[in-house]
Formats: structure tokens, sequence, C-alpha cells
């Protein structure tokens, strides 16, 4: 398999490290059978793919949200479900959580939908509890971490 990425931060070793090859959004569009989103949410990726690059994608092309739901044009992403501008989508976020009972996405038959579980695999929720009782622990020994723990402040 070709795997194409791109990264956010540009870089490009880190990509290479992995065993993908660089690659522009736009190209990844235009090349992909599955576009798989793994970004964080924030001002510059809010709407990473919209009806520009559904326009470049393969109408063989599979969606793969992960990420967050607003890294997708919602509107963009049905219009292009409904005109078989790509021939599915399987979202493990939405825009809105938890989906409401008319939501179009759930009457899409190409759109595989999950919980928002999609990422807990036993590894992350073993490494997730470790890191918090690590943190407990460096707190207990006035040790400074990378995630702040402050006490609880009492009320009278």
């Amino acid at each position: 398999m070709d795997v194409l990425a791109w990264s956010a931060r540009g870089d490009a070793a880190a990509i290479t490290a992995l065993g993908a090859r660089p690659a522009a959004k736009e190209e990844i569009c235009r090349a992909a059978d599955v576009v798989s989103l793994h970004l964080r949410l924030a001002p510059d990726t809010r709407g990473f793919l919209g009806r520009r690059e559904f326009a470049l994608m393969k109408k063989t092309a599979i969606l793969v949200n992960t990420g967050r739901g607003a890294l997708v044009e919602r509107e963009a992403l049905l219009d292009a479900l409904a005109q078989g501008r790509i021939a599915g989508a399987g979202l493990d976020v939405f825009h809105e959580e938890p989906l409401k009972a008319d939501d179009p996405l759930l009457r899409v038959p190409t759109v595989v939908l999950s919980p928002h579980n999609a990422g807990q695999t036993p590894e992350v929720l073993r490494d997730g509890l470790l890191r918090a009782v690590e943190n407990v622990e460096g707190f207990l020994r006035g040790e400074p971490t990378d995630v702040v723990v402050a006490p609880l402040k009492r009320g009278k």
C-alpha cells in the first residue's frame, strides 16, 4: 500500500520515519482510496475537508474521520455523499454529539457510524490510566509534571 501523509507541522521526517510519503493535502485527496483524518481541531484545521477537497477525491474514495467532526464541512460531506462524489464515510465523530434521531447522516446507506470510541484500544486505555497514576504520584511527591494538577480549594 502506498501511504501518503500530511502533517500540520510540516514534519516530513516524522512522516517518512512512519513509513509514509509526505504529500500535499490536494495530492492526497486526488490519489487516496481512503482519506483518514487524525488531526486536532484548531482554527486552521476547522473545515479541513470541504467542497473543494471532495471535488478532488475519487468517486470510489472513502472518508474516515476519527479526529473531530468539525474537521469536515458538514454540508459538503452530505452533498458529496448524496451526489456520489465519494463512495462513503466511516465516522467516529460528529458535528454534534450525540447525533440527534433526525440527523441526515443516519439515513445515508454508505455511511458507517460509531459512538466516538474508535480510539479506545486496550493500549490507549492502559496508557491513559498509567499516565493518570504517574501524574497523581508526581503531585503527591511535590514534583511537577507536564499536566497541571491543582489542589481543591475548599469554601467556607
